[in-house]
């Protein structure tokens, strides 16, 4: 997780939200954003889990 922590924080600006020791870390990216995304260790590659803020419809 070292090197998405990395890319993630370094190219797209994204911050350290929380970390659990041994577990996922979780990136936020600006106020009122608990974390955007969640990094865990898993059996195969692939996207785990994102969130996203989106407007209501009119």
């Amino acid at each position: 997780m070292g090197a998405s922590e990395a890319f993630y924080t370094r190219t797209l600006g994204l911050r350290l939200s929380d970390r659990i020791i041994g577990g996922p870390v979780f990136l936020d990216s600006g106020p009122g954003d608990h974390h955007v995304f969640g990094f865990v260790a898993a059996a195969h590659l692939g996207l785990h889990h994102s969130s996203w803020m989106v407007s209501e419809p009119a």
